[in-house]
């Protein structure tokens, strides 16, 4: 240091070389700015060693006024992100600090403090924990339990042990420092607030909601009063009471805050920031679930671009927002595209979690209801399989979820024909739902539903109009009396009430049905096709001809126009129509209508159906009464050896056609076949 810059320094009237050790001494300890210091040790260390041969005090000092300039230059070097060079810098300073003043003195304390926030950002997590500790104790042993120094240091060293995952433990020192730094600056600091924001942070990450968001919205005032409303620190903590309300189910108090955040992170750190596209994610989860689709599916993508941008494409962030952007297609209806999304993030869950985490299970889950609706059961089946095994080992048997999964494993079974496998799932969902929800609930209805689809299938009449009674009656209440599922449910139970006999309630039961299909899918949809065969059926049965053919005919051309001319629903109603044009004594009308009945049973069930059979005894009917017995007798022979293999030689069915086969001998006159069917029967 040249002379003329020691003079700047010290006085000139203060000569002797005593009295510029003792302003030297003074003065290095009264100032706290580092360049200062510098200069006042580094001239006592000259003075000393012009002194009586002080040469290890004088050491000492320069040791000193070392670490001080490492010190300060580490801190250049942190600003402008070397951070690798600022560790070597802190790293010689501390080893200069401990050589001078040994392991516990006072003096390490901020080369510690910094030393470990700088290995922290690098990621090296034990050894800042390591260092904050050392801190820790010097200032403790130093100043006490309560200093604010103390506070600052319990501030970043739970911050390593949130960062580490001992949330319990980081929670104990933030709460330490909120007090310390309460009493010390204020309830209105900056310093408390950033604080209260990674306390809140803990104990949401816990899942104690109420507390967390208590905690960000004292920080939220505080940063917003000592910062402005635009800084970057109140976008942070805007995104995580978002993330808290959001969880509460206060989607638009969650998405006024997420849009807030945005603004101020698109403005501060760039429209491609890793920050933005979190808060992208949660932005479109928002719109997602209030059924927003196309805003939700366009911020969903901007957050995948980012995210693989940022963290690369096989990060389990990214993983997380094709999960949601899948759902988001999949329920617009684009199946393979949201199938194929569900797939990558099935890969990217699978490497990252492992097969068996919860939140493959969800992945599972969604891909199990795309390629349900695919119609590709056995597929879908496997994927609810999976997940099914999952939710219930992570959740338990009886949780809502493994209710869900129950549900839709119990719809493929149902579809397949495994009936009594699908009556026991649903049955145990409904259990889980009941429990979870309450007996009144919209999906208990849903279950209920498929529950009395599948008794009513398996013949049991009563017990599945009390399923769909039940159903109906929470449907109307959550849905209105003119919702599509109410719809649904009246036609199923139509279908009870007219198998059992009761055609005028069964009418009305099929008429009501049948104006919410037509005013909600369109006269020609094939559902409301489905209900007009049934209406015709009641018609038919009580005599009302007329209306029947009216409306089996519309169904006819429903039923071809959208699944073909073969398809065997069509031929069962062709069947009817074939009855109700017979009975009005239009024969050839009649006879053509049953014959490509026949030919559709034929090909749809093989030839020895029971349908078949019944179609076969109507044309039989039709053919005996134009007089052509040969082909009414060939007729009734097949109808005959139908019934009797599927409901046996006893059945009342094959002995009244028995006897109608008798009739139609005696008029051909064959006597010995009349005396060998009559001993038969």
């Amino acid at each position: 240091m040249s002379s003329a810059r020691m003079d700047a320094v010290v006085p000139v009237d203060w000569r002797t070389r005593s009295s510029r050790f003792e302003f030297g001494r003074h003065e290095a300890q009264v100032h706290s700015n580092f360049v200062r210091q510098e200069v006042y040790l580094r001239y006592i260390a000259l003075e000393l060693y012009e002194a009586a041969g002080r040469l290890d005090e004088a050491e000492e000092m320069c040791r000193r006024c070392l670490a001080i300039i490492l010190h300060h230059l580490d801190v250049f070097v942190q600003r402008t992100g070397r951070l690798d060079e600022a560790e070597v810098l802190l790293k010689r300073c501390l080893v200069v600090k401990e050589a001078a003043l040994g392991r516990e003195d006072m003096e390490l304390d901020n080369t510690l403090h910094h030393l470990g926030r700088c290995v922290q950002r690098a990621g090296q997590l034990d050894e800042a924990e390591e260092l904050s500790r050392r801190c820790l104790a010097i200032r403790e042993a130093a100043l006490g339990v309560e200093d604010i120094e103390v506070g600052n240091m319990l501030h970043h060293l739970g911050v390593c042990t949130q960062t580490a995952g001992r949330l319990e433990e980081a929670e104990q020192m933030f709460r330490h420092c909120v007090v310390i730094r309460e009493a010390a600056l204020g309830r209105e600091n900056i310093e408390l607030g950033n604080t209260l924001h990674q306390l809140g942070r803990c104990t949401q990450t816990a899942g104690r909601l109420d507390e967390a968001e208590e905690f960000f919205r004292r920080c939220l005032a505080i940063r917003e009063a000592e910062l402005g409303r635009e800084d970057i620190e109140v976008g942070n903590t805007l995104h995580h009471l978002g993330v808290c309300t959001q969880t509460a189910g206060r989607l638009d108090e969650a998405e006024e805050m997420f849009r807030r955040c945005l603004a101020i992170r698109e403005a501060t750190l760039g429209r491609e920031d890793i920050e933005v596209g979190h808060t992208l994610h949660h932005l479109g989860l928002c719109a997602q679930t209030v059924g927003r689709l196309d805003e939700a599916e366009a911020l969903l993508r901007r957050c995948v671009v980012i995210r693989e941008a940022a963290l690369g494409r096989e990060n389990i962030e990214v993983g997380h927002t094709l999960h949601h952007l899948g759902v988001c297609v999949q329920r617009a209806g684009r199946l393979d595209e949201a199938e194929a999304l569900l797939k990558r993030c099935l890969v990217v869950k699978e490497a990252a979690l492992g097969r068996e985490n919860i939140e493959l299970g969800n992945t599972l889950h969604q891909l199990g209801r795309c390629t349900q609706t695919a119609g590709r059961l056995d597929e879908a089946e496997e994927f609810f399989r999976r997940c099914l095994a999952i939710r219930e080992a992570e959740l338990g048997r009886e949780d809502i979820e493994v209710g869900n999964t129950l549900h839709h494993l119990g719809v493929c079974t149902q579809t397949a024909g495994r009936l009594d496998e699908a009556e026991e799932m649903f049955r145990r969902c409904l259990a889980i739902l009941e429990a979870e929800l309450g007996v009144q609930d919209i999906e208990v209805g849903n279950t209920l539903h498929h529950l009395g689809v599948c008794t009513q299938t398996a013949g049991r009449l009563d017990e599945a109009e009390e399923m769909f009674r039940r159903c109906l009656a929470i449907l109307e209440a959550e849905l209105g009396v003119q919702d599509i599922e109410v719809g649904n449910t009246l036609h199923h139970l139509g279908v009870c009430t007219q198998t059992a006999g009761r055609l005028d309630e069964a009418e009305e039961m099929f008429r009501r049905c049948l104006a919410i299909r037509e005013a909600t899918l369109g006269r020609e949809d094939i559902e409301v096709g489905h209900t007009l065969h049934h209406l015709g059926l009641c018609a038919q049965t009580v005599g009302r001809l007329d209306e029947a053919e009216a409306l089996l005919r519309r169904c006819v051309v429903i039923r071809e126009a959208a699944l073909g001319r073969e398809n065997i629903e069509v031929g069962h109603t062709l069947h009817h129509l074939g009855v109700c044009v017979q009975r009005t004594g239009r024969l050839d009308e009649a006879e053509a209508l049953l014959r490509r009945c026949v030919v559709i049973r034929e090909a749809a069930l093989g030839r020895e159906n029971i349908e078949l059979g019944n179609t076969l005894h109507q044309l039989g009917r039709c053919a005996q009464t134009a007089g052509r017995l040969d082909e009414a007798e060939e007729m009734f022979g097949r109808c005959l050896a139908i019934r009797e293999a599927e409901l046996g030689v006893e059945d009342i069915e094959s002995a009244i056609h028995c006897t109608t086969l008798v009739f139609a001998f005696k008029r051909w006159g064959d006597w010995r076949r009349q005396r060998s069917c009559s001993g038969a029967g």
